[in-house]
């Protein structure tokens, strides 16, 4: 009987160690699992990303070779804000936007880095300029709004859009949008379009 005791005994601390260690195990690995699927929507956004940059400076390309003035229109040698604040202005003129609001982050590298899951960056001498705004107009005029501000000479993509609509009826967009500037060919350049030099 007692032998039964002990057997019963010990089948039930294995089991109850079986049990502890698997919710032990189950507990480490779902934050991984979140992790890893959290990484997997990143590499599909800057595949997303890279195919739009891809597409963006291959129509901008003429029988293969651009004009200096049109690659730095394109892919700037600076950050150029002061352009970006003229066309954004622009483009609130043209589809009847009203801009409330704008500010401008600059990063030393790009998000294409992780992208191919490698340390070395796939285009290093590339840097951003994040843009955060506030638009005010009608659904579709905010519409035209983001359709021409990818139609600028500049190489920009819109990252996300959240619409609001206050109790009068009026809709608000926060956009953020990344436009991306490249130092490093302006040795190649007769004529490099500076910062002292822009107007």
């Amino acid at each position: 009987m007692d032998n039964n005791k002990n057997h019963s005994l010990i089948i039930l601390a294995i089991m109850l160690m079986f049990l502890i260690l698997l919710v032990s195990y189950v507990t480490m690995l779902q934050p991984a699992y979140k992790k890893l699927g959290d990484k997997k929507d990143q590499v599909v956004q800057l595949q997303k990303t890279t195919e739009l940059l891809t597409k963006a400076l291959s129509n901008k390309k003429e029988k293969g070779k651009l004009p200096e003035q049109e690659i730095q229109a394109t892919l700037p040698l600076w950050d150029n804000t002061e352009q970006m604040i003229i066309s954004l202005k622009e483009i609130g003129l043209s589809t009847q936007t009203k801009l409330s609001s704008v500010s401008f982050s600059v990063s030393e590298t790009n998000q294409l880095n992780t992208l191919i899951g490698s340390k070395e960056p796939m285009y290093p001498s590339v840097k951003e300029l994040k843009t955060q705004l506030v638009i005010q107009g009608s659904y579709e005029q905010i519409r035209s709004w983001l359709v021409e501000v990818q139609k600028l000479p500049r190489l920009v993509i819109v990252d996300n859009i959240r619409y609001s609509m206050a109790i009068s009826g009026s809709i608000s967009a926060e956009i953020s949008i990344t436009a991306f500037f490249d130092p490093s060919y302006a040795f190649m350049l007769d004529n490099p379009v500076l910062p002292k030099a822009a107007e």
